[in-house]
């Protein structure tokens, strides 16, 4: 029984489930007892025992919520199981269980230490070439290493975990997180060859089915918004699924990702702003728990999106920072507002410099190259535009998608393309004709002297410009007259709505509302 588990896994619940409970449940405690490394499947036969008439997806969750305690149980311990296939196992739910929490960093510790397990069993010549439960420990593996942004190694561990199990439960996740990787990377061949292995997999009544399927409808949502057809990307984006406590969710990071570029490419981002903090606030304990994860990116990232398609730049500005210290994602944020704000010269030198930077994943190179485009042709460089633009335009298609583009105005795609000589094929200019600019061409930007911000910040605290005066060791006047510049700058004219624009605008911190401010015509 305990080979049998070890080899066959999670797989029995969906291929023998009635013979699973039969042999596993109810274990009297002395087998138990004798051979702790069937407590954990004898368990799992228990939930499913007690759990005849539920819905397949509820019961996923109590079978996923119990195996998460056991291995938060084991961690607990001051037992160490003799059994090496008893720690694999415990270990793979620990790892599972640290993840949900949010202690992504603390779960990868535990992944060289299952390995070294799985290592030993194969150099006895005992279990775990081929079995299930190493498909899975590796699937586990790859899924904390794309949660903490470490896609290399989570594309190795996601392929080893494949070619273990290549036509069960493991290898249909596998397959599906697979293809979602390389699409959200801008590989598109590699996420279409896959999904090419995915699709075969007969998944239809397994217990976990809903989790097997999830990765592989976000990676044709990405497909599809490469194309710009949002209503494909909108059929496959149903949030039921995603932002349930299951453990599955987990990957709402990317479901968020993908519904952050379906509202800009729908021109809705203000709706969107508003699910992003109700989901952030649902998060937020995950969140907390590691600030340099992936979800953290994720969140942050589609926060300064959206802020910066309703116009508040400034608001941008301070959340992601600017100049040359930016990083990762921070780059291509601040070649947008830079753009937008109207400093083409310094958007084009941002834009280049990040998008051959070693971490520019291909699609963001794709975006990053267009915007210098874009700033050379309204800076009057005809040259460097057309020189840019061919670029561009090889690495969208390279990434194959067409959102890039939509960062020309039509009549700027139109000099572009007759000054660089690219020809589109009709299909992919016919999609970027109906589609829009996801972003304001201008916008009206406020820019506060370090004493102004002071003041501003004084302003929250104190009622009267003699308060504030105090407080900086100056003049009553002095005060005043920087708040009636602060007046003029936020274009208000009085403290109230002085502070209200300028929460609006980030000039405090964390984004309150989702008003969009005035934007330039």
């Amino acid at each position: 029984m305990s080979r049998i588990w070890f080899e066959e896994s999670w797989q029995l619940l969906d291929v023998a489930a009635d013979d699973f409970t039969h042999a596993y449940a109810d274990l009297p405690a002395v087998v138990r007892h004798s051979h702790p490394d069937l407590q954990l499947p004898g368990s799992i036969a228990d939930v499913v025992v007690r759990t005849p008439d539920e819905d397949p997806t509820v019961r996923a969750r109590f079978i996923m919520r119990h195996y998460m305690q056991a291995g938060l149980d084991y961690l607990n311990t001051q037992t160490e199981p003799s059994n090496p296939v008893d720690r694999i196992e415990r270990l793979t739910a620990a790892m599972v269980a640290l993840r949900h929490e949010g202690r992504v960093h603390d779960a990868l510790v535990l992944g060289p230490r299952i390995d070294r397990e799985l290592a030993g069993l194969r150099r006895r010549e005992q279990w775990g070439r081929r079995s299930v439960q190493s498909s899975w420990f590796m699937l586990e593996w790859g899924l904390t290493h794309m949660l903490a942004g470490e896609h290399s190694a989570a594309i190795a561990l996601f392929t080893r975990a494949y070619e273990t199990n290549p036509t069960g439960l493991t290898g249909s996740k596998a397959s599906g997180l697979l293809a979602l990787t390389h699409g959200l990377l801008g590989d598109s061949a590699e996420s279409r060859r896959w999904l090419a292995q995915h699709e075969p997999i007969e998944v239809s009544g397994w217990w976990i089915r809903s989790r097997a399927l999830m990765p592989a409808r976000l990676a044709r949502a990405s497909a599809a918004l490469d194309r710009l057809d949002c209503r494909a990307a909108a059929e496959e984006l149903d949030d039921s699924v995603f932002y349930s406590d299951y453990p599955g969710s987990e990957l709402w990071p990317a479901h968020l990702r993908l519904c952050t570029r379906l509202a800009l490419l729908d021109g809705d981002p203000l709706p969107m702003l508003s699910r992003l903090a109700h989901l952030a606030q649902l998060q937020e304990p995950t969140l907390v728990q590691d600030q340099n994860s992936a979800a953290r990116a994720i969140v942050d990232r589609c926060r300064a999106e959206l802020l910066l398609a309703v116009g508040e730049v400034d608001h941008v500005r301070h959340l992601v920072g600017e100049g040359s210290d930016l990083t990762g994602w921070r780059r291509i944020i601040d070649a947008r507002r830079l753009l937008i704000t109207g400093d083409d010269a310094q958007a084009q030198r941002t834009a280049v410099a990040a998008a051959w930077s070693d971490d520019t994943v291909q699609r963001d190179r794709a975006e990053l190259l267009m915007i210098g485009a874009v700033a050379a042709l309204r800076r009057g460089r005809e040259p460097e535009a057309a020189s840019a633009f061919r670029r561009a335009h090889a690495a969208c298609g390279q990434a194959e998608t067409l959102e890039p583009y939509l960062t020309c105005l039509p009549d700027e795609l139109t000099r572009l393309l007759a000054l660089s000589g690219v020809t589109l094929e009709p299909e992919a200019s016919a999609a970027i004709g109906r589609g829009r600019t996801p972003y304001p061409t201008a916008v009206t930007t406020v820019d506060l002297s370090p004493r102004e911000r002071e003041v501003l910040r004084l302003m929250r605290t104190h009622d009267t410009a003699a308060g504030i005066a105090r407080a900086l060791s100056v003049s009553v006047n002095t005060v005043r007259k920087q708040q009636a510049s602060i007046y003029a700058k936020l274009d208000v004219h009085d403290r109230t709505s002085a502070l209200l624009v300028a929460e609006q605008l980030g000039f405090f911190g964390r984004h309150r509302s989702s008003t969009a401010p005035s934007r330039a015509p």
